[in-house]
């Protein structure tokens, strides 16, 4: 049994604040379809247990999403264990790894990681920033991971043992075009992204449609670094001195809270747009307040998800976790079943052999609809989430631009 280090309350397996209640209440269910059977799942064994690695932050600027991560693979373990796991009744394990606030202790986590007797497959970073730095080691190794980042430059690496689940952000970028211009009606929009591979990728396509596609072009490109920033008010200044029609952002969600207080404060009335879940997270809505109130997003995540199973996974998590899910519990929860899936396909914990069946991946989880094809991420469709009296309320779904 492994321990998500630096998080005591976190034990995969364990008990949380609560027993997830929907777990229980489908197997009350499944008894009553059944004419009221006793029988329940038999325990999954733990004496040769398939371990999955998973990279997280519990030191570093980023402890606090550390925690969602670590909770939600918990969770998805508990769940898949006591159904009695996989390859015919082994336990899933989760060995955690830090990735600390840097590059250096993230490649590190990934070494020791990677050197761990038995890691089946691995749960990579959800900075691309750090994805990309730990490529070589996980190409060396030839671990199946899923790079949780979002850069479109992930995509690009010479690594076979790389596996995208999330929406890339050139796919958004192209996405985000045509919403703010075909819906929003902007024409010279204000762009302020994060200075780094996630933020310039995402803003590069973004512009780039803009030209393109539809003849116009940015009033004002904002980059700014998100790991030292904390005054965005001379932004919002330099946005309302523009001759901008609207906003368009990206962040993370400190950030991004920061930036809604700013533009508010800066009596900002202009249509505002941003491309991630980062906009429409507790995190960025408990600093900004009412200020957030109108944004759209096009969101991997919201706590008010349209199906079924993203509902069922946020009052579980809920329940387990004793707070809301965020976009990081969401994807990690998602990925541990997209792991667990490979693993079944493959019919072992051959390293060889899941990465051939990730490859092959068809999967609906509470996030999206993933689909491998070979060539691109395999998200297949966004959330549109507008703030309403500082709630995320989803209002639309949008589907990837073939």
């Amino acid at each position: 049994m492994s321990y998500c280090w630096g998080f005591p309350h976190a034990v995969p397996g364990g008990e949380k604040a609560e027993e997830p209640v929907l777990k229980e209440e489908s197997q009350e269910q499944e008894k009553e379809e059944a004419g009221g059977q006793e029988e329940e799942a038999t325990a999954a064994d733990t004496s040769n247990p398939v371990k999955i690695g998973v990279l997280t932050w519990y030191t570093g600027t980023r402890a606090d999403l550390g925690t969602y991560i670590c909770d939600a693979a918990d969770l998805a373990v508990k769940e898949i264990n006591e159904a009695g796991g996989v390859l015919g009744g082994r336990a899933v394990e989760i060995v955690y790894e830090d990735m600390g606030a840097d590059q250096q202790t993230t490649i590190n986590g990934a070494q020791k990681m990677v050197n761990t007797e038995g890691i089946s497959c691995i749960l990579g970073p959800f900075t691309s920033t750090f994805d990309l730095a730990i490529s070589d080691v996980i190409k060396t190794s030839q671990i199946p991971t899923l790079a949780m980042g979002s850069a479109t430059t992930l995509l690009e690496l010479d690594n076979p043992y790389y596996h995208l689940p999330r929406m890339t952000d050139e796919q958004v970028g192209a996405m985000a075009a045509q919403y703010v211009v075909e819906t929003l009606g902007m024409t010279k929009p204000a762009v302020i992204y994060m200075n780094n591979d996630s933020g310039v990728s995402f803003k590069d396509v973004f512009v780039t449609t803009l030209k393109d596609k539809y003849g116009y072009e940015p009033a004002i490109e904002i980059g700014y670094d998100n790991e030292t920033e904390k005054n965005y008010a001379p932004y919002a200044a330099q946005i309302m001195n523009s001759e901008a029609d609207g906003v368009v952002a990206t962040g993370n969600q400190s950030d991004a809270g920061l930036v809604m207080r700013a533009l508010y404060d800066a009596g900002c009335d202009l249509p505002k747009y941003a491309r991630n879940s980062a906009y429409v997270s507790s995190v960025a809505l408990e600093i900004a307040g009412e200020a957030a109130n109108g944004w759209y997003a096009t969101a991997d995540w919201s706590t008010l998800p349209l199906e079924e199973q993203g509902k069922a996974f946020e009052a579980a998590y809920e329940a387990y976790a004793g707070r809301e899910a965020n976009l990081n519990a969401a994807c990690t929860y998602d990925a541990i079943y997209l792991l667990v899936d490979a693993i079944e396909r493959a019919g072992n914990d051959d390293t060889e052999a899941i990465n051939e069946a990730m490859k092959a991946m068809d999967y609906q989880g509470v996030v999206t609809h993933y689909v491998a094809d070979g060539k691109n991420s395999w998200a297949q469709y966004l959330l549109l989430v507008q703030t309403q009296d500082v709630q995320p309320v989803v209002v639309g779904r949008v589907d990837r631009v073939k």
